[in-house]
C-alpha cells in the first residue's frame, strides 16, 4: 500500500474507522504509526508524557501491513487491535523497553517477557507505541517523576493532567497514540474485550442489538461538596468546586432526560468522607516495600540496577517532592507498615466494613451505578505534587469497577483557551465491569464533551 504519510488524518481517530480505512486502502499501519510519531516529536517536548518511544514500532507497522494485505485478499476479519498503536503506561512490564515506574534509579530495568495484559494486547495486534510518564511509583495523581518530569495538561500547559495515569491521559488527549489507559470508552471497551474476552481476539461484528432497559443510576451528592469549611480555604479553590459542580450538575441533568435512565439521590451508608478513607483504608504505605522488593527480585527482572526499596533509597535518585509517606513509611517503620502488622489488619478491616456499606447504598438504593466528580476541583498547577480531593479513591479502595468520561469543561482563561476538561466518574456493581462500560458509552454519547485541544 503505497500510502503518503500525510495522506490520512489520525486527529480524533478511532479502531474503527483506522480498520475500517485499511480495508479501503486509505491509510495503513506504517502511515499511521509514523503519523504518531511525528506529532508525538512536535508536541511531546512540551507535553512531557512520554519516557520512552519504541524505536522497533516502523518495523512492526511493516510486518502489520504484510497481514493486512493477505487478510483482506482473504477476506478475514482483523484482530481485535490490528495495527493499533498503543501507549502504555511506565510501570507495565514489556520485554523490548524498559519499565521505570518512572524512577530514575529504575531507568534500565528490564523484564524478561511481557506482562499478561501487554501479551494479550500484541497477540491482539497492537503496536506498543511508547511508554508514558507517571507518577512515580504510581504513588499520586499530578504525574511528577524524577525520570519523566512533570508532566503538562495538553488544554492548559501551567496546569498537570492529574494522575498517576497522565502521561498516558495527556499524550491521548493530544492524539499522540490511538489506545492507551484513559482511553475513549469505546476504545477502552474493544480492549477490554482483549484482556477479559474469549473471543480469540478477533473483530468483533458488532455489540448485540438489544433495547434498552431502565437503567437506575445514584448521584453521590456528598462527593460533590468540600468537606472543609469554605472559610478556611482560598477563594480560588471554592470557586473552582462551585465550577466543577455546576459542569457536573448539567452533565448529570442531562443524562437524566434520557427515557431509559432513572436518577436516584443517594446518600453514604457510612463514613465515607475521604479525609476518613486516607488514614483509614489506604494500605499502599503496608504493602509497597514488599511487593516492589518481590517483583525486583524475581525471575521476571532481567536486569536491574537496584533489588529493594532500600537500594533505591540510598542512591538518591528519586524525586523527593514526588513520592510520598508510602516510599518512606516503611523504611522509617517497617515493623508497623508491612503486612503482618496490627495496623495493616485494621485497615483490612475497615475496607471490608467500607465494601459492605458501599454494597448496602447499592442494593436499599435499587441502582446499578453511581456517579459523582472524578475529584472536587481543577487539575492543580505545575509545581505541585500532590492533588487532593481525589472522589476516585471511593472505588480503587472498596475494588469496584470505574470509569471517568468528559463531563464538561470550566471558563476559558487565557492559558485555557476552551477550558480545563472536568470528569464524571460511573462506579458499577462487582464483576460487571461489561454494563459499565456500555452505560458510559451511552452517556458520554448524551454529553458529547470531548474536544481536541488547540494547538
Amino acid at each position: 500500500m503505497g500510502i503518503s504519510r500525510t495522506a490520512f488524518n489520525i486527529n480524533e481517530l478511532t479502531i474503527a474507522t483506522f480498520h475500517a480505512a485499511l480495508r479501503q486502502q486509505t491509510t495503513s499501519c506504517t502511515a499511521v504509526v509514523c503519523a504518531y510519531l511525528e506529532r508525538i516529536a512536535h508536541h511531546d517536548q512540551a507535553l512531557q508524557s512520554l519516557i520512552s518511544i519504541n524505536n522497533n514500532a516502523i518495523a512492526a507497522a511493516h510486518e502489520k501491513d504484510e497481514e493486512t494485505r493477505t487478510l483482506c485478499d482473504r477476506n478475514q476479519p482483523f484482530p481485535t487491535l490490528h495495527g493499533v498503536p498503543v501507549i502504555l503506561k511506565d510501570n507495565i512490564g514489556t520485554f523490548d523497553l524498559p519499565t521505570s515506574a518512572g524512577n530514575k534509579a529504575l531507568a534500565t530495568l528490564r523484564t524478561s517477557e511481557d506482562s499478561s495484559v501487554v501479551a494479550d494486547l500484541r497477540r491482539a495486534g497492537a503496536i506498543i507505541l511508547a511508554k508514558a510518564n507517571l507518577h512515580e511509583f504510581a504513588l499520586h495523581g499530578t504525574t511528577t517523576s524524577s525520570l519523566g518530569g512533570q508532566t503538562r495538561n495538553p488544554y492548559d500547559l501551567t496546569r498537570t493532567p492529574g494522575g498517576s495515569s497522565g502521561g498516558t491521559a495527556a499524550a491521548l488527549a493530544a492524539n499522540l497514540g490511538l489506545v492507551g489507559c484513559g482511553s475513549p470508552v469505546e476504545e477502552s471497551s474493544r480492549c477490554a474485550d482483549v484482556v477479559y474476552g474469549d473471543d480469540g481476539g478477533m473483530e468483533p461484528a458488532g455489540r448485540e442489538s438489544r433495547p434498552p432497559g431502565e437503567i437506575r443510576i445514584g448521584v453521590l451528592d456528598a462527593y460533590f461538596h468540600l468537606e472543609e469549611s469554605r472559610s478556611s480555604l482560598p477563594e480560588a479553590l471554592v470557586e473552582e468546586n462551585e465550577i466543577v459542580q455546576r459542569v457536573i450538575r448539567a452533565a448529570v441533568s442531562s443524562i437524566g432526560e434520557a427515557v431509559h435512565i432513572t436518577l436516584v439521590p443517594v446518600e453514604p451508608t457510612a463514613d465515607w468522607r475521604l479525609a476518613t478513607l486516607l488514614v483509614q483504608a489506604d494500605t499502599q504505605a503496608f504493602e509497597f516495600r514488599e511487593c516492589l522488593d518481590g517483583f525486583l527480585q524475581s525471575s521476571v527482572v532481567s536486569s536491574t540496577p537496584h533489588r529493594s526499596l532500600e537500594s533505591i533509597a540510598q542512591s538518591g535518585e528519586f524525586d523527593k517532592n514526588a513520592i510520598t509517606e508510602v516510599f518512606t513509611a516503611p523504611l522509617e517503620k517497617p515493623e508497623i507498615y508491612s503486612r503482618r502488622s496490627a495496623e495493616y489488619r485494621a485497615q483490612l478491616d475497615f475496607i471490608a466494613s467500607l465494601k459492605e456499606s458501599v454494597q448496602r447504598c447499592f442494593d436499599a438504593a435499587g441502582i446499578d451505578f453511581m456517579v459523582y466528580p472524578h475529584q472536587r476541583h481543577l487539575a492543580v498547577p505545575i509545581g505541585m505534587t500532590r492533588q487532593p480531593r481525589r472522589n476516585g479513591v471511593l472505588a480503587a479502595l472498596t475494588g469496584r469497577p470505574a470509569i471517568c468520561v468528559p463531563a464538561g469543561r470550566s471558563p476559558p482563561t487565557p492559558s485555557a483557551i476552551q477550558g480545563i476538561p472536568i470528569g464524571l466518574e460511573i462506579m458499577g456493581r462487582y464483576e460487571h465491569d461489561e454494563a459499565l462500560l456500555d452505560v458510559a458509552e451511552q452517556i458520554e454519547y448524551i454529553l458529547q464533551a470531548r474536544a481536541t485541544p488547540i494547538e
